[in-house]
């Protein structure tokens, strides 16, 4: 919160709190390879902001390529314990990781998949949450035949009440021509940029893919 004080020390009240309070980690051009080429750089922990293998525990997300050569972005967890955790939501063409402000939650909201992943689609951001009940926002900047780059958007706050991650992505304060501006988290809207084409899950062609 802030409060404002004019030149003869009248002290205003304190402002409303800030909802996106929680400082957030980014990252920029991360490289990941499919788990059939590369399974040692296929997966990728938030958290630590490192790369890591496809089945590796840790790792929020990994990328693999079915039988056709389309590759997918996968949010479940498929290292011992062999369970399905972790979700995922793709949002659509999005200009920049900004356009994208918070996650939609609760996970029974339209979106999230329930097969846990999604085709890589350059320019296509996408919502993960976390094992850990964290979100975080990749968008797809470049992909090839066994690769994808990538930005994101890691949120490890808490929620203020108590109800798990905090869902706001959006950067308190970011650069524009030189100057700080402050960026308000708003709600996704869907009408206004980000541009849903076809976000139905592809089911997978497993024939001479990894998994």
């Amino acid at each position: 919160t802030v409060t404002a004080v004019d030149l003869v020390g009248n002290e205003s009240l304190q402002s409303a709190e800030y909802g996106g309070a929680t400082p957030r980690v980014d990252g920029f051009n991360i490289q990941l390879f499919t788990n059939d080429f590369d399974p040692n750089f296929s997966g990728f922990d938030l958290s630590a902001g490192n790369r890591m293998a496809f089945d590796d525990t840790r790792a929020d997300f990994w990328i693999d390529r079915d039988g056709f050569g389309i590759l997918y972005i996968n949010a479940d967890t498929i290292g011992p314990p062999s369970v399905d955790v972790g979700d995922i939501q793709d949002m659509g063409y999005t200009v920049d990781l900004d356009e994208i402000g918070s996650a939609s939650v609760p996970l029974d909201s339209s979106g999230w998949s329930t097969l846990r992943f999604y085709e890589v689609i350059n320019g296509h951001t996408y919502i993960i949450w976390t094992q850990d009940n964290r979100f975080a926002k990749v968008r797809v900047t470049s992909q090839t035949a066994t690769s994808v780059t990538f930005d994101y958007a890691y949120q490890s706050g808490a929620a203020r009440d108590g109800s798990g991650g905090e869902p706001e992505l959006a950067p308190q304060v970011g650069p524009e021509s030189g100057s700080q501006k402050q960026i308000t988290a708003t709600k996704i809207d869907r009408s206004s940029g980000a541009h849903r084409t076809d976000i139905s899950p592809r089911p997978k062609n497993i024939s001479g893919a990894s998994q």
